[in-house]
């Protein structure tokens, strides 16, 4: 089963990261067999983790008590990758990974899980990657 990200905040951690285990609504659970395993989408599914480990981007966090804890790395990393592949403008990879399936699978999200806004997933007219917040 693949990662999911945690939904418990540590006040003592600000990066977030991905949980091994499911949860009600997994799209990967869900859906993960209508992925084709040779897809980039499946890629990531499967592989995402070791690709882009938390750990890597551990100093691009803000120390604990900060300001409010990020999403895992595994999934921005993974959000950026598809991102740049479609040549996708922000606003419209926010409503890919808020609605698509194949999105959710990718990254790691549940069904339920209301994406990313595109307001905070850019910062003027240029995009700064990476920096986003969770709506829903």
């Amino acid at each position: 089963m693949l990662g999911r990200c945690c939904g418990i905040w540590d006040d003592s951690v600000m990066q977030g990261f991905e949980r091994s285990g499911g949860e009600l609504g997994d799209a990967a659970a869900v859906a993960g067999h209508l992925i084709p395993a040779g897809s980039m989408f499946g890629f990531l599914a499967a592989r995402r983790a070791g690709v882009f480990p938390d750990a890597d981007y551990a100093d691009l966090v803000a120390a604990p008590g900060a300001g409010r804890p990020s999403l895992p790395a595994t999934r921005m990393a993974a959000v950026i990758t598809r991102q740049v592949l479609h040549d996708f403008p922000d606003r419209e990879t926010a409503g890919a990974v808020r609605f698509d399936v194949r999105w959710k699978v990718a990254i790691g999200a549940s069904l339920a899980d209301g994406g990313l806004t595109h307001r905070r997933w850019c910062t003027g007219g240029t995009g700064s990657r990476g920096r986003s917040t969770r709506t829903g």
